[in-house]
């Protein structure tokens, strides 16, 4: 803390170059014709840890937000003499900083350049407890959790700076969204079949940043496994451990997601990364149950596109969700040991609402197991493919209930397709009609005809009721059929969202009264409503 009084500090005002250009009295410098100089020191321990302090909130500005070290620079100082100065004012210590640059900020009333160190200590801090209210060291990944969830919390020079020392020791996070299957499902394994999507805030998060040494480090919480070490060898990952069965099942998606960026990329530098699941299951009797969201295409989605961004790729340009969404099919391919329909790794890439139609299977796996690489297979046009973004309806509310039981998709698959062998025409009559319907959808969804969204919706869940009595498959379960009924008898649109046997229903309804009446007559029935709501970006980085 400078123990000059705001009239007897002056302060250099400059120019978008940084030139100075005028001088003033400290307490005079907050106005939206006035630029300031600033410095930001990130203070990091080896852990990764950086140091934040919650400003007292006796504080003319910002009171109570959290900051890192720093100050204003006073008229004639450099940047540099002023972060000695702050350090060794505020947490007694200095060192060799690392120059990060200077950066802007501009708002209606703080406009200042603001020049980012960076000082690895590790030693004892005296803390000018005058500054902060508390203090202490926090990991970087949960850093970048609270900037993108709650960046209000800091300072703006605090949350600039910090954005920029996580692009210098490229620590990113990334995070994709599940899906909801809208309408469409089961239809979509057939070729050309449309199918409308959903993505929704349940989400897996990537953390990814490089490695200590040459070693790869991976963790994934939602099955509390930590710190696996590996590496590449012969375009293969192999830990330096032997695992379980039970953790070779739990590391298979990401193992293979890395693989197959490994081939994609050719040469990788080493990572330490995590994966984390957002409201995407509940343990039971301390078994981990998903819900349905499609958390292993969120999972490789992400995985990816956090390795993407490590390695300098934009995942903002849509050329590189392209990648990311081919590598993604490709990663479960070999994660799965099959071709899947991609739906939910669409869903997790491009996000919002989507119309799909999936590849051709027999054609991408034919290119598989040729001898062409993934790059080429990735730069190629993939057959039959189609997705369109569709306009998130702002009137529309689409509810999630869970009947808290939990299904083998690749199971009930097997099963139909059984059927499907000894009754085709009836398959194919079935199948003819749940594309027509969809397609009448996707032309009612794109006029905002709300009653005939209702309409399609409800003939779409008749059919599937059809498609359950006459395979003898469970598909629509008596609890889905339930949470149906109780929406239709609202006015609503209900349905199973995915393959059905269990995991999740929803409700479409156009008024929010409506929408409170079917949750509380979902629990009544034994339906969980869940905390899920339509989310408009697919994959999405936060630095």
């Amino acid at each position: 803390m400078n123990d000059k009084t705001l009239e007897e500090q002056y302060v250099d005002l400059v120019d978008d170059k940084d030139k100075v250009v005028d001088q003033v009295i400290r307490k005079n410098i907050y106005s939206p014709d006035n630029t300031h100089r600033v410095v930001n020191i990130i203070v990091v321990n080896p852990n990764d840890e950086v140091f934040i302090g919650k400003r007292t909130k006796d504080r003319f500005h910002y009171p109570g937000r959290f900051q890192d070290i720093g100050g204003i620079v006073e008229s004639g100082e450099s940047y540099e003499d002023s972060a000695i100065k702050e350090l060794e004012q505020e947490l007694g210590i200095t060192g060799n900083l690392i120059d990060l640059g200077v950066f802007n900020q501009r708002t209606e009333v703080d406009n200042s350049n603001i020049a980012t160190f960076v000082l690895e200590f590790d030693g004892d801090l005296n803390v000018d407890e005058r500054e902060f209210e508390s203090y202490n060291y926090i990991r970087d990944f949960e850093l970048l959790d609270n900037i993108e969830n709650k960046e209000s919390f800091f300072t703006p020079a605090t949350a600039i700076s910090l954005k920029e020392y996580f692009k210098y020791v490229r620590t990113h996070k990334v995070s994709a969204p599940g899906k909801i299957f809208i309408s469409g499902e089961w239809g979509v394994l057939r070729k050309n079949n449309p199918s409308v999507v959903g993505a929704v805030d349940n989400k897996v998060k990537v953390y990814v940043k490089k490695s200590k040494d040459s070693k790869l480090d991976l963790s994934i919480k939602d099955f509390d496994i930590e710190n696996l070490r590996g590496e590449i060898k012969d375009s293969k990952l192999e830990f330096e451990d032997e695992l379980d069965e039970s953790r070779l099942e739990h590391t298979n998606y990401m193992k293979n997601a890395i693989e197959t960026v490994s081939n994609y990329l050719e040469e990788i530098e080493p990572f330490s990364i995590l994966s984390a699941g957002e409201k995407t299951s509940i343990k039971v009797n301390g078994e981990v149950k998903k819900f349905g969201f499609g958390s292993s295409a969120a999972s490789t989605v992400a995985i990816i596109s956090a390795l993407l961004r490590f390695h300098s790729f934009d995942i903002n340009d849509p050329k590189v969700r392209d990648i990311i969404y081919k590598l993604s099919a490709i990663s479960n391919y070999f994660a799965q040991g099959k071709v899947g329909s991609g739906f939910d790794i669409a869903s997790s890439t491009f996000g919002g609402i989507i119309s799909y139609k999936r590849f051709d299977p027999v054609w991408l796996e034919t290119q598989l197991t040729s001898q062409k690489s993934i790059r080429d297979i990735v730069k190629e046009n993939w057959e039959d493919l189609f997705i369109e973004q569709m306009k998130v309806l702002p009137d529309m509310d689409v509810l999630v209930g869970w009947t808290q039981k939990s299904a083998s998709t690749s199971k009930m698959i097997k099963e139909l397709y059984s059927w499907r062998d000894q009754n085709e025409e009836t398959f194919e009559d079935l199948f003819d009609r749940i594309a027509s319907v969809v397609n009448n959808l996707i032309f009612a969804w794109k006029g905002n005809n709300k009653e005939r969204i209702l309409k399609y919706l409800r003939l779409n869940r008749n059919l599937l009721s059809e498609l359950t009595q006459k395979s003898g498959v469970s598909i629509e379960i008596d609890e889905l059929a339930r949470l149906a009924e109780i929406v239709e008898g609202h006015g609503g649109a209900g349905k199973l969202a995915g393959a059905g046997g269990g995991d999740i229903g929803i409700a479409v309804v156009f008024d929010k009264e409506t929408k409170e009446k079917i949750k509380k007559d979902w629990k009544k029935s034994g339906i969980i409503p869940l905390d899920t709501k339509l989310y408009k970006d697919g994959v999405r980085s936060v630095v």
